[in-house]
């Protein structure tokens, strides 16, 4: 629930297997006042999902160990888990097994080219937070 992130530091943590993106996004992320642990697949994901328990969770769609629909299966498995906001980020269009698999979970597809409406998403999740530049 991200409500209980209210007047504390928000945790957000990025799984992604690109270096320039962790970083980019890493940096838009701290200039809006959040906290980043970064991941670099999906095990590592859930690892640090357990130890940093997030108020959000942002996955790539591709990577290696557990790609994004994998880890979010997994990570749903765990009752602690299964209302953490997931959004998935990714540089293509989804195939028709894909969207179903993500439409079971409700969870917002981003586009890793499309930072505004990153930022806009933000803003709705975490009301207060830095306004959008």
């Amino acid at each position: 629930n991200p409500q209980r992130a209210v007047g504390s530091v928000k945790r957000i943590l990025v799984a992604d297997d690109e270096a320039g993106i962790i970083v980019h996004l890493g940096e838009m992320l701290r200039c809006k006042g959040f906290q980043v642990i970064v991941a670099r697949d999906g095990r590592q994901a859930l690892a640090l999902a357990k130890r940093h328990e997030p108020h959000l969770l942002i996955l790539d769609l591709m990577m290696p160990e557990l790609d994004g629909l994998q880890t979010l299966e997994r990570l749903r498995e765990h009752p602690r888990f299964r209302k953490l906001p997931v959004w998935l980020y990714t540089g293509r269009s989804l195939g028709d097994q894909e969207s179903r698999r993500l439409a079971l979970h409700a969870v917002p597809v981003l586009s890793k080219v499309e930072h505004q409406a990153l930022l806009r998403k933000l803003d709705e999740t975490f009301p207060g937070t830095a306004s959008l530049s």
